[in-house]
């Protein structure tokens, strides 16, 4: 496996364009990540950076990335909006050569040991990527992934932050290949359906067993699950900025509910949810974290009970508790109705 790091100014103005377009389409301000004009060490894996200079209040500039279907790198740029994106980004200092030569020296001594482990998991499925484009940018998620073609991954495309761990790089290469193995091309086809289904988690998922339950884990000590972001100390007030940002850009999430590692917050009283027990707690934690999606009665037993979900599961009780959970939110003045069954499959939170 070949691995090519790519930058040029050109990039960065994709990046900035790619992001744009995510965020103006809804992709971004959900999913556990935050959308913010800073970037904290902290957190710095769950946050999309979109400085204000990026801050374009011309909704025709937002009505056009929205109807843009981006894939990585971004080349096809309209004139004037190239212009545009260049004007704001003459206000930072290109990435340093040193830099993407550190980051890229220190992915050459895993990379061996990432492609030996890929060629043994993937071997009897003929997977066969030749080549990686990695482009390094400063700006947007921590990283991006898109690959071509239906029927074989030969070659993957990834914008990485520069700021961000190596482990990234990983989980990029490591998802889009879950990605084409399991869910194919409806990323491409449609992003928002992808995320909303269910089926982005459950990519993330498996993304994670791999990194943390194989030999990976040896390669990546510090890798860190999206969903475990969002339980961490401040979080909560990330989710509250990220809002606020998201609203000055001209997107409201209208989510009055963000999850912390001290309880559920509601943004419109600013205080936390009283009164409820640890159960509801949890699973209303995970319909909020799962904003749009479907989160079936597997997954909230294994929340309840973990191991012995199996032995454990009763529909009647998980029906009894998202009653409770209903009254619980009137109680705490909001709406709920926000909880909505699915039948046959759970619940969704929707706002």
């Amino acid at each position: 496996m070949k691995y090519n790091w790519i930058y040029n100014r050109k990039n960065e103005i994709g990046r900035i364009l790619f992001t744009a377009s995510s965020i103006a389409r809804g992709l971004y301000g959900k999913q556990f990540f935050y959308v913010l004009p800073k970037l904290t060490s902290k957190y710095k894996e769950a946050i999309t950076y979109f400085p204000q200079t990026f801050l374009c209040s011309d909704r025709a500039f937002w009505e056009y990335v929205a109807r843009k279907n981006y894939q990585v790198p971004v080349y096809e740029i309209d004139r004037e909006i190239s212009e545009l994106v260049e004007n704001a980004l003459s206000e930072f200092d290109p990435i340093e050569d040193s830099q993407i030569e550190a980051r890229k020296s220190k992915w050459e001594r895993v990379s061996g040991e990432f492609g030996s482990f890929l060629d043994y998991v993937f071997k009897d499925i003929g997977l066969n990527i030749r080549k990686v484009n990695i482009y390094p940018t400063f700006s947007g998620s921590r990283e991006s992934y898109w690959y071509s073609g239906d029927t074989k991954l030969d070659q993957v495309n990834l914008y990485y932050r520069i700021d961000a761990d190596l482990w990234v790089v990983a989980h990029g290469i490591m998802a889009m290949i879950v990605h084409f193995l399991h869910f194919k091309n409806k990323y491409q086809k449609n992003e928002n359906t992808f995320s909303d289904s269910g089926e982005w988690m459950s990519k993330e998922r498996i993304v994670d067993f791999f990194i943390q339950r194989t030999s990976l884990s040896k390669i990546f000590p510090s890798y860190k699950p999206i969903q475990d972001l969002s339980l961490t100390e401040g979080s909560a007030e990330l989710a509250k900025e990220s809002a606020r940002y998201l609203a000055e850009l001209g997107f409201s999430t209208r989510n009055p509910l963000v999850v912390g590692i001290k309880g559920i917050y509601n943004t419109e009283k600013r205080e936390y949810l009283k009164d409820l027990s640890m159960q509801e707690a949890k699973v209303l934690s995970l319909l909020v974290k799962n904003e749009r999606t479907a989160v079936t009665y597997d997954q909230i037993s294994d929340v309840l009970w973990g191991k012995e979900s199996v032995e454990k599961f009763s529909l009647y009780y998980l029906n009894k508790l998202i009653h409770q959970i209903r009254l619980k939110l009137k109680l705490n003045g909001l709406n709920a109705e926000m909880i909505k069954t699915k039948r046959g499959v759970g619940y969704m939170y929707l706002t």
